[in-house]
């Protein structure tokens, strides 16, 4: 959960769960907010990179309390609205949820405040995958979300490098990046290579199934 605060005006880039936490009865943290409700009025909104919990999970703990619109990937948006809808716990009858979905295949730029952003399409594990630019008056600052660079992914959805390489042609003040296992030598596989193991697995669960399974007949009861 990052914070960019520039005068008047403030967003926040993502807004998850840690879920690394292992304390007994706590299934995950959230981060702390108390600097983010003292300048409150100035939030303009949440934009998120990707749709997993640890990048979105926050939300309904933290947006009741610090409300502004949320501003994603169609994909995106429709993980959030779902996490809201099973989340479990009673929000303030107040509370409205306010989402607006961002088209990153046409470099979609909107103007939040006196912030311009902008979403970039990235390879990973979810789909609607993408990179924040956030254009400051001071500079560009570049938030990759969880990204890799996957040749042949499984949406098809290529990370798009031409628009990163005119972005940093541009110039960019801060870039903030995070993939995992970056620390790792070596390339990760594309996740393409896992298709067919799970073609053979149906297959074999198929079979496997239909020899078990035995179809219902009527009895009759007196």
């Amino acid at each position: 959960m990052i914070l960019v605060e520039y005068q008047n005006d403030a967003i926040v880039m993502d807004c998850g769960n840690d879920l690394g936490v292992d304390l007994p009865g706590i299934n995950y943290a959230i981060a702390d907010t108390t600097y983010l409700e003292s300048i409150k009025y100035k939030l303009k909104a949440y934009v998120i990179t990707h749709g997993h919990l640890d990048h979105i999970g926050g939300l309904p703990h933290i947006l009741p309390k610090i409300p502004a619109p949320i501003y994603g990937s169609k994909f995106t948006i429709g993980r959030v609205e779902e996490i809201f809808q099973n989340f479990g716990q009673n929000l303030p009858e107040s509370f409205e949820l306010k989402t607006v979905t961002m088209n990153e295949d046409t470099h979609e730029r909107l103007k939040i405040g006196q912030f311009f952003v902008e979403l970039v399409r990235v390879t990973h594990s979810i789909p609607g995958s993408n990179c924040i630019i956030l254009d400051t008056p001071v500079g560009r600052i570049i938030n990759s979300g969880d990204f890799r660079f996957d040749p042949n992914p499984l949406d098809h959805e290529r990370t798009d490098m031409e628009r990163l390489i005119q972005l940093g042609n541009e110039g960019v003040l801060a870039l903030l990046s995070e993939s995992t296992s970056t620390e790792r030598p070596g390339r990760t596989p594309s996740e393409s290579i896992l298709e067919p193991s799970f073609v053979e697995l149906m297959d074999e669960l198929r079979d496997e199934c239909s020899l078990r399974f035995f179809p219902p007949t009527l009895t009759g009861f007196r």
